[in-house]
């Protein structure tokens, strides 16, 4: 049997195709992003040449395994450039208000909505329970309220959801200090 190599791959109408069209869908959902196309586009490239070894011909056709590997490096690329390495040292919600906590956000009010978009895109990829906790922790409900209405006991909060938080909110850049200062 042949070993596939990139050029194979990127020989392939479909996957080119497939490429742009998810070009295309990340400039419709975030035309903010328009500028960085380009980077885009490299970055799935990369990953699609360092997945092709992987490839198991008797699983799934080529093009099917390749648009596989370009949704899952797209979700991956999108999540690095929403993060925020900062979000919650300048951050802050309190009764679902944001607040200020730094100067530079307070006078530039796109960048407290970048920001608000970041925890947002965060908060949106976690289970539903997860979800709840942070929404609930954001705008500033005491912990036994939040075991309460999400029926989970106050042990099961500390020692299994805010450590898989912890877990994803690092994933994403955000270190355990700036965490724990957006509490």
């Amino acid at each position: 049997m042949n070993q596939i190599v990139f050029e194979d791959v990127y020989a392939e109408a479909y996957v080119r195709e497939s490429i742009e069209v998810i070009l295309k869908n990340v400039t419709e959902h975030y035309p903010m992003l328009e500028s960085e196309m380009d980077d885009i586009k490299q970055d799935l490239l990369i990953a699609l040449s360092n997945k092709i070894g992987c490839y198991q011909p008797e699983r799934c056709s080529l093009n099917h395994y390749a648009r596989i590997v370009l949704d899952s490096a797209i979700k991956k690329i999108l999540r690095k450039m929403f993060a925020r390495k900062r979000v919650f040292e300048r951050l802050a919600v309190r009764d679902g208000v944001l607040l200020d906590r730094t100067p530079e956000i307070a006078d530039n009010p796109m960048s407290r909505l970048e920001l608000a978009l970041d925890v947002q895109v965060v908060v949106s990829i976690l289970p539903k329970t997860e979800q709840t906790i942070c929404r609930l922790i954001m705008q500033g409900i005491p912990f036994v309220t939040i075991c309460r209405e999400t029926h989970i006991s106050t042990a099961t909060l500390y020692t299994e959801y805010f450590p898989r938080l912890r877990r994803v909110f690092e994933e994403f850049g955000f270190d355990k200090n700036q965490i724990s200062a957006g509490k």
